[in-house]
């Protein structure tokens, strides 16, 4: 790519990136999942239970050593007897998961989010109390193909030149993705 600028100071590339996220998990395979142990919320709420965030800390750990890594985050809730009640629950609950671990350096792309709550038969009795043995944090990780840009000398310094005179540098865009790198829009400044 090549930018002309008319300034002396140094020039700094701002990309702005369109990508599309892929998940290429393969049809016959399932992924890997796992029950997230020891995260708890309180009753009725997306709000943690003191003590999850050490059970947390496993998943961030795996999610921070494995750059490549990408999850799908399910709340499941025992059934209060209003499904639509339960489902909202479910999601709230993984949005919150979701951004413990944003706050904590995990990009928001890595992790998505899917309401689920089990479903008591229709010709059982509906409970009146939701029973929290039924809650559970299922982790299902999942495979996407992403870009990822990288310009590796993000800043260049221009020797003093005269007021109106053209100057002319390269920058390099490098995608170290697996996925194609769509660049919409560059600005210098």
């Amino acid at each position: 790519m090549k930018f002309h600028t008319r300034s002396t100071l140094s020039v700094w590339v701002a990309a702005l990136l369109f990508f599309g996220f892929q998940s290429s998990c393969d049809a016959g395979r399932q992924p890997e999942s796992f029950v997230l142990q020891g995260v708890s919320f309180v009753e009725n709420s997306a709000a943690l239970k003191k003590g999850s965030e050490a059970a947390l800390q496993q998943l961030l750990q795996q999610l921070l050593s494995d750059g490549s890594m990408s999850v799908e985050i399910r709340c499941h809730v025992a059934t209060s007897g209003d499904p639509l009640q339960d489902a909202k629950l479910g999601r709230q609950r993984a949005e919150a998961l979701r951004g413990w671990l944003m706050k904590q350096g995990v990009a928001f792309y890595r992790v998505d989010v899917a309401g689920a709550q089990t479903q008591a038969s229709l010709s059982e009795p509906r409970p009146q109390v939701r029973q929290p043995a039924g809650d559970r944090v299922e982790i299902v990780r999942v495979e996407k193909s992403f870009p990822s840009a990288e310009v590796p000398d993000r800043a260049f310094r221009f020797d003093p030149v005269v007021e109106g005179r053209e100057v002319l540098h390269d920058f390099r865009v490098q995608n170290k993705g697996s996925a194609p790198l769509n660049i919409s829009k560059v600005r210098t400044g």
